[in-house]
C-alpha cells in the first residue's frame, strides 16, 4: 500500500465524515487519483465550499482550500458584472510550496538517513486539530494563523458582459 493511500484512507475515516456531519455534502469516499474532491454547503445566499487538494505529483501531501461562491456557482458572477472572490487555503506551517501542506511523508533529510515510517495519522490529527480556523472564516472572516487569505476582482470581457451561463 502506499503512502499516499494510507493517507487517503485516513481522511475517509476520520475528516471526511467530520465534513460531511457539519452539513457539507460531496464524495463519501475518496477515491482514485484525483487531486481535487469538493465539499459544498448552503448557507443563506451562499454556498461555502471546501476542497481537498492532493499533491499533483502523486507524493502524500494534502491542503485543504475554501471559498464562497452564489448557489448558481461562479459562472453567473464572471459573465454579469465585476465581482470580488475571497479564497483560502489551509495549511500547518506557512509556505507556497507542498512542504508547507499537510504531509505524510517524511522530510527528505530523513529519507536520506533511510527512515522509512509515515506519518498519516499525524497529518490527519493536525488538520482535524487546525480546521477549526476554516469554520472561524466562514463565520467571521477572521484569518487564524494556519490560514493565507487572498482577493481577486474579476472583471467580465465586453464580449462576456450579459451573456450568463449556468450548469
Amino acid at each position: 500500500m502506499t503512502i499516499r493511500k494510507k493517507l487517503r484512507d485516513e481522511l475517509n475515516a476520520r475528516f471526511v465524515p467530520l465534513i460531511l456531519k457539519h452539513g457539507f455534502c460531496g464524495p463519501e469516499r475518496l477515491a482514485g487519483n484525483a487531486t481535487l474532491h469538493y465539499y459544498r454547503k448552503p448557507v443563506g445566499t451562499t454556498v461555502q465550499v471546501v476542497s481537498i487538494q492532493f499533491d499533483k505529483r502523486q507524493r502524500p501531501r494534502v491542503t485543504i482550500n475554501f471559498h464562497e461562491e452564489p448557489p448558481q456557482g461562479i459562472s453567473i458572477l464572471t459573465a454579469t458584472s465585476p465581482f470580488t472572490l475571497s479564497q483560502g487555503r489551509l495549511t500547518p506551517r506557512p509556505g507556497g510550496f507542498t512542504r508547507s501542506w499537510f504531509r505524510a511523508d517524511p522530510p527528505f533529510w530523513l529519507r536520506l538517513l533511510g527512515v522509512r515510517s509515515t506519518t498519516e495519522k499525524k497529518a490527519v490529527t493536525e488538520l482535524l486539530d487546525l480546521f477549526g480556523e476554516v469554520e472561524e472564516w466562514f463565520k467571521t472572516k477572521s484569518v487564524g494563523p494556519h490560514l493565507s487569505v487572498w482577493s481577486h476582482t474579476y472583471r467580465p470581457t465586453s464580449r462576456e458582459r450579459g451573456t450568463i451561463t449556468t450548469s
